[in-house]
């Protein structure tokens, strides 16, 4: 800093860090710069460190994708390749039944159908990718027909740990599943629920 530059390149400050040192360095680092009032640009593959930017831009293929503000492009990833690179677990593809409203439709599968926001434009019969995040996947004990996005389910996988109680259904749509705590037995849940807001959309490619 002594020498003031415009401009400070970081390639990779966390790396091999743990996750409290690296919030650490990653809190001085932000502090040294508002101090000095000097700009990072950090070249990183930590996810977590992306969040704490206040632009982002994802280099995918050779291209600048996910550009804007972190909450955003975590919240709408601009692709599927985005999304897998962010974090996002579950991706299955379907076809648009019918449009509700503008970037509103009814998307349909082998044995499921769904309701999802995505790009203005697509009409019926395009076909669609599909994904949501682990721990937005809800798991209910009241039957599919009560619930919005319910779909009844098969777990093949249920397990408790620390912090987190994680599953995985089988059908209709192989699906991973999260929540904090401690929850009941599988054999009380009768339906997943994937809600309309979590669900992200793309246009097949």
């Amino acid at each position: 800093m002594a020498r003031k530059p415009r401009l400070l390149l970081l390639d990779e400050p966390t790396s091999a860090l743990d996750v409290q040192t690296r919030d650490e360095i990653v809190s001085a680092l932000v502090e040294e710069s508002q101090s000095f009032e000097v700009p990072l640009l950090v070249v990183s593959h930590d996810v977590g460190l992306c969040a704490r930017a206040d632009r982002m831009a994802i280099l995918l293929d050779g291209k600048l994708q996910g550009v804007g503000k972190p909450a955003a492009v975590f919240r709408e990833p601009p692709s599927v390749q985005v999304a897998q690179f962010l974090g996002v677990e579950n991706f299955f593809g379907g076809r648009i039944e019918s449009v509700v409203g503008e970037g509103d439709y009814w998307i349909v599968g082998p044995s499921w159908r769904l309701r999802a926001r995505g790009p203005r434009g697509l009409v019926a019969g395009n076909a669609v990718e599909l994904a949501i995040r682990s721990e937005h996947v809800r798991v209910s004990a009241e039957a599919p027909d009560a619930n919005e996005n319910a779909l009844a389910c098969t777990f093949a996988e249920y397990r408790e740990e620390t912090l987190w109680t994680r599953f995985v259904t089988v059908a209709p749509l192989p699906l991973e599943g999260r929540f904090l705590g401690i929850a009941k037995t599988p054999s009380t849940y009768r339906s997943v629920i994937l809600p309309r807001e979590n669900l992200l959309l793309w246009p097949a490619q």
